[in-house]
């Protein structure tokens, strides 16, 4: 599919390369309010005046993001619902996703839950959130929950298989499993792969990024090229034109290969994340990268399972 709009978790586009490219291309830019920081006190001053989407609080159940405990913010919201209305804008909630350790609340249901419940009669016009899983009947389950809970239109504004010692068929299954169910699902406006560069995110590991490392002009990886196109027999046609007229990079191994044109496994339209994932979420961290570990990696709370384990210590 081609880029139709992009992020960059702040409210602006400070380089002017980047603001040059955006309106050339006339791709989206859609500003963040991150957290209790970041320009929040100065909205609507920052926001540009052509977008059209404003994006709430940056997974504000984790420590380590925006951090905020949901009173908080519903008493910070009417501050984004003002530059909304004034701009015109549409309005994502805060982006609760699934946490494992250095969580206010590890559930994101239990978090949006108690932001509603402080911000009777807000605007939310989307639910924004993120999922790392390599599995994309959890993925399914987990957007299934959201939009019986909220019924509001769903951005998963990052997604990736957490993946840092696996091999790259294993990314390739999950992102055409994932894309699969993200574009089946009326539910679902837009989303976003994270990231164009893993770079320092050991823990999603390189067979995520996609963009191929230290090439220049920028090349695309083979997951690169399947989130870019719209199939995987369009990626497989694509592929092979560009290594004819440009030299492409590293070629694909059969496992490769088969990950990309195999048939699917069916995905279950039914099922609740929630249900699923009951144990993961009331279990011990030490049961969390213990007994429990591979399944609560799938629903998306063992992203990070060396951090996790250094909370043990």
């Amino acid at each position: 599919m081609p880029v139709q709009w992009w992020y960059n978790w702040g409210n602006g586009i400070p380089d002017p390369a980047a603001q040059a490219v955006t309106a050339a291309s006339g791709i989206d830019f859609v500003p963040m309010t991150y957290g209790n920081c970041c320009g929040f006190s100065d909205l609507p001053s920052g926001l540009p005046e052509n977008a059209t989407e404003l994006l709430g609080f940056n997974e504000p159940n984790h420590w380590e993001e925006s951090g905020l405990y949901p009173e908080q913010a519903a008493h910070m919201w009417p501050k984004l619902m003002g530059a909304a209305q004034k701009l015109n804008l549409r309005l994502g909630s805060p982006a609760a996703a699934p946490c494992g350790a250095n969580c206010i609340m590890r559930n994101p249901f239990e978090w949006w839950d108690q932001f509603f419940g402080n911000c009777t009669g807000c605007q939310v016009d989307f639910i924004a959130t993120h999922m790392y899983t390599c599995s994309p009947q959890y993925l399914q389950w987990y957007l299934n929950d959201i939009y019986t809970r909220y019924g509001r239109p769903i951005w998963l504004t990052e997604l990736a298989c957490p993946n840092p010692n696996g091999t790259l068929s294993r990314q390739l299954k999950y992102a055409r499993g994932a894309f699969k169910v993200l574009d089946e699902d009326d539910n679902v406006e837009r989303y976003a792969w994270f990231a164009p560069h893993i770079g320092a995110f050991d823990w999603i590991g390189p067979t995520a990024s996609l963009l191929e490392p230290d090439v220049d002009p920028p090349q695309l990886t083979a997951l690169g090229r399947i989130y870019m196109s719209s199939s995987a027999d369009e990626y497989m046609q694509s592929a092979e034109v560009e290594s004819e007229l440009a030299g492409a990079p590293a070629q694909l191994s059969a496992e490769e290969r088969a990950a990309i044109t195999e048939a699917l496994p069916d995905i279950s339209k039914t099922g609740s994340w929630i249900q699923q994932c009951a144990s993961c979420l009331d279990a011990s961290l030490e049961a969390l990268v213990g007994s429990q570990e591979a399944h609560c990696r799938e629903c998306g709370l063992i992203g990070n399972a060396p951090a996790l384990r250094e909370n043990l210590l």
